[in-house]
């Protein structure tokens, strides 16, 4: 089903992708009041707050399609909500409307710890203090530069501090409990263009999921990202596969909370603070490199899936469009690094109709200062993602090809760079060359570790201004 112009209007500006133009971000983590009528009089007054005509036009109308030139005009900051299952309810949303969200959404990630793997240094109890404590909403702000996302944030702070009921006294805490600083980071210029890099020194967001009827069916974009057929060609993925009110890759659509008003146009946002050891991932690879006398370059690259500048280890016709049909034994790119297990495209046979249902939609951008040396400094990866499917898309991927080798006849290892590693267990195996046929890193320590997150509901326009004013419409 493709998504007419009334619907695009509908759907929030994060689901269609913000790509580069919008370098910077701050992610407000607020808690609402007890009273029902008091959030929703907050939230419907946020627009003139934040000097916004209106939300849900600022958080839909950034751009037509996620393919538009990063030179486009488009406004100087744009506004996601979410919602978590605790805010649903603090927003007065009923008893029955609560029983039909999704179970993996109604618990919240921190109950879901066993299941995502967030153990050790990752189990929730070493969270940010507020996301346990609870979080209701999140609130999203990117912008072109530092000052657009800090003059938006001060508006919000300020609101948030001079808020009042009608005696003119402090309403019963709403609070903004935490702050997430988003901002990318860029290496050596590429083909004439900044190169953005994650803090391990890879070039960051190639591969993003072309989500069919928001992206041009022609584009580049959709080479080696999207769905492989039997013949070899690519294909945007469903947009059912994130979006309530859609068909999904097997031509059903899928079921959603009701009333059916308040679903569609929505997506469900996996929201993980990761922080990354980069010290520690640096030490490692030069000490295997210096071990084996291997070059550590090529050892990070084997480790990751792919080159520093983001070139696949396998034949390419481009830096994304390419499959893994000659490597089936990861000669060339090892079936347990990082990308094979997090994007297999058709490593599992029948193209890649294994891995299209598990497919996500990431919108994470980094935060900290670039690492220049070994210090305490925290700097990682905000890792945003949409799905329909929390329990069948991330939690899967998280469960199965993260934390889980089985699928890449790797038994029990893990994601060599985001696996949740027990000490002094965790092993990675993989082709060097010729005169190192066979090469394993033992004893992985954890290169990442989660430090909070929640899952939240990112309804629709109409269905946030439904929520809010506690008008949710017919029940189909």
């Amino acid at each position: 089903m493709g998504t007419s112009a009334t619907d695009h209007a509908d759907i929030q500006a994060i689901v269609k992708g913000f790509g580069y133009r919008y370098p910077v971000a701050r992610y407000s983590m607020l808690r609402l009041a007890d009273s029902a009528e008091v959030n929703q009089r907050f939230l419907q007054s946020l627009p003139e707050a934040l000097d916004i005509a209106e939300i849900p036009t600022s958080i839909a109308a950034l751009a037509s399609s996620n393919s538009v030139s990063p030179d486009s005009a488009s406004p100087n900051s744009a506004i996601t909500v979410g919602l978590s299952f605790a805010g649903l309810a603090k927003l007065g949303v009923s008893p029955s409307t609560l029983r039909s969200f999704p179970l993996e959404f109604c618990q919240g990630m921190a109950a879901r710890s066993a299941v995502n793997s967030d153990t050790g240094p990752s189990a929730p109890h070493l969270w940010e203090p507020f996301w346990t404590d609870g979080v209701d909403v999140v609130l999203g702000i990117v912008a072109g530069s530092v000052e657009a996302a800090e003059q938006t944030h001060q508006r919000l702070r300020a609101f948030i501090d001079n808020t009042a009921n009608e005696r003119g006294e402090i309403v019963d805490h709403i609070q903004e409990v935490g702050t997430d600083h988003g901002q990318r980071i860029f290496g050596p210029e590429q083909g004439g263009h900044p190169r953005p890099i994650e803090h391990f020194g890879f070039r960051d967001g190639v591969s993003t999921t072309p989500i069919e009827g928001l992206i041009d069916g022609d584009s580049p974009k959709i080479k080696g990202a999207g769905r492989l057929d039997h013949a070899g060609d690519w294909h945007a993925i469903a947009a059912g596969e994130f979006l309530y009110g859609y068909t999904d890759e097997i031509g059903e659509i899928p079921t959603g909370p009701q009333p059916s008003s308040i679903a569609r146009n929505g997506t469900y946002l996996v929201y993980r603070k990761l922080q990354q050891n980069v010290d520690v991932f640096h030490r490692y690879v030069q000490q295997l490199a210096d071990d084996l006398d291997l070059d550590a370059d090529t050892v990070a690259a084997k480790i990751v899936g792919r080159k520093h500048d983001g070139q696949p280890l396998v034949t390419t016709n481009g830096i994304n469009d390419f499959d893994y049909s000659a490597d089936p034994r990861g000669r060339q790119c090892p079936l347990g690094s990082h990308v094979r297990r997090t994007n297999p495209r058709d490593s599992l046979g029948f193209q890649s109709l294994l891995v299209d249902r598990h497919r996500m939609a990431r919108r994470g951008i980094t935060y900290g200062q670039p690492f220049d040396g070994p210090d305490s400094g925290d700097r990682g990866l905000l890792f945003l993602a949409l799905n329909v499917d929390i329990g069948r898309q991330f939690e899967f991927v998280q469960r199965e090809w993260v934390n889980f080798g089985n699928d890449f006849d790797q038994g029990a290892d893990r994601d060599p760079l985001t696996g949740s590693h027990e000490p002094d267990l965790g092993e990675m195996t993989f082709h060097y060359d010729k005169a190192n046929p066979v090469v394993t890193a033992k004893a992985l320590p954890r290169f990442v570790d989660t430090r909070g997150g929640e899952y939240f509901f990112v309804p629709g326009c109409d269905g946030y201004r439904r929520v809010i004013e506690g008008s949710f419409g017919p029940t189909s």
